[in-house]
């Protein structure tokens, strides 16, 4: 199976949208934007464990994710400042999102090296 596929790059382009979006209005809808990163984030981590997708694939796609998301916010942070920033800066769900995510990857390895796959 391919790492992206045409779902994925509709999940990323809200990862992109959510973070340009809250650098560009200096946060003023940091609240509303944070749960909606939050919600794509947790959403993401766990649509393709529904689709018949191997834990390989499934933690190859939680890595990729979340590396996109860290590797944009800290881009944007170079380009914009960390003082227009609300979500990764001021609040503690995203960074306890993306600690989620790294438990998800954890369980996933887990998962392979016991050869348990969803995917029947």
């Amino acid at each position: 199976m391919k790492l992206i596929s045409p779902h994925d790059y509709i999940i990323l382009g809200i990862y992109a949208v959510v973070l340009i979006w809250d650098y560009v209005t200096e946060g003023s809808f940091g609240e509303f934007l944070v749960f909606v990163l939050a919600g794509t984030v947790i959403f993401a981590l766990n649509y393709k464990k529904y689709k018949g997708v191997g834990n390989k694939d499934i933690m190859n796609w939680q890595l990729f994710s979340t590396g996109f998301i860290v590797v944009l916010i800290a881009v944007l942070a170079m380009i914009f400042g960390t003082e227009n920033a609300s979500i990764f800066f001021d609040h503690g769900l995203v960074i306890f999102v993306i600690l989620l995510t790294a438990f998800e990857v954890f369980l996933s390895s887990r998962r392979i090296k016991s050869g348990e796959d969803p995917a029947r």
